[in-house]
């Protein structure tokens, strides 16, 4: 176990938590902020300060709630991408742009996490 307190310094360690990968980083700024975060984006990718909170979120959002057994994103179903796109919608402000760009840039991020999230889990199970 790590001191809270170091003796020579007088300084005290934080623990590393596991922010981002808890959906922390997003629920602070909204409540820190009292408004969602904006983000832009630039040719189908999001930037700006904000810009790794949309793929924090779209990646656990697909943890919790896309099945993984289909053989890549295309044959996902409708529905599944639907309400990803609509969480990402309601839960981020992206400044400047078309409806448009914001499902053509979620879709495409989530196949991207799709593919990865595949690739690992198979090489998990072939190691078994």
């Amino acid at each position: 176990m790590v001191p809270q307190h170091h003796p020579l310094t007088g300084t005290q360690h934080r623990r590393a938590v596991r922010g981002p990968s808890r959906n922390l980083v997003l629920k602070k700024y909204v409540h820190t902020h009292n408004e969602k975060p904006k983000v832009q984006i630039f040719r189908d990718h999001p930037i700006g300060t904000k810009a790794s909170i949309v793929a924090n979120e779209i990646s656990l959002y697909m943890w919790n709630h896309f099945p993984w057994a289909a053989e890549s994103f295309k044959h996902v179903a409708p529905r599944y991408r639907d309400a990803l796109v609509s969480h990402i919608k309601d839960n981020i402000d992206f400044e400047d742009c078309t409806d448009e760009e914001v499902t053509v840039c979620i879709l495409k991020m989530a196949a991207n996490r799709y593919r990865d999230r595949r690739c690992r889990l198979h090489k998990y199970c072939n190691e078994l």
